[in-house]
């Protein structure tokens, strides 16, 4: 017997895919943006500026693309039922709820605290 289908799943996790390319490709496009203020100010120091910019640069692309990773990470292992992958669904959907990936937020949340997504993933059911 197959599983049964979970269309807000299956669009949770595609709006998961979607999110985690968007910051994977962007993310070194924000690293300029984070780190150039450091590298064109006058005012800030000779030696410090490329050092702090650089630093802040490789910090802001390494949590970009770490996120879009994890993103893409979790919207496949969604696909496999497993109790963990539904977990990490849940927390992607309260770390992007009070963000400006609300929608996503909203719909992994409403995707996977129903109750035919957690009986599907094994959720509150007696061992």
């Amino acid at each position: 017997m197959s599983e049964p289908t979970l269309p807000l799943v299956t669009l949770a996790r595609l709006g998961l895919v979607v999110v985690g390319l968007g910051y994977a490709l962007f993310g070194p496009g924000l690293a300029m943006l984070a780190g150039s203020p450091f590298l064109l100010d006058p005012l800030v120091g000779a030696g410090v500026g490329p050092i702090t910019g650089g630093v802040l640069g490789l910090v802001v692309v390494a949590g970009c693309v770490g996120l879009g990773v994890l993103n893409l990470v979790v919207a496949v292992g969604l696909g496999w039922r497993n109790p963990w992958w539904w977990a990490g669904g849940v927390f992607l959907g309260v770390v992007y709820t009070p963000t400006g990936c609300l929608p996503v937020g909203l719909l992994l949340l409403v995707a996977l605290l129903g109750s035919q997504a957690r009986r599907a993933y094994g959720i509150g059911q007696p061992a």
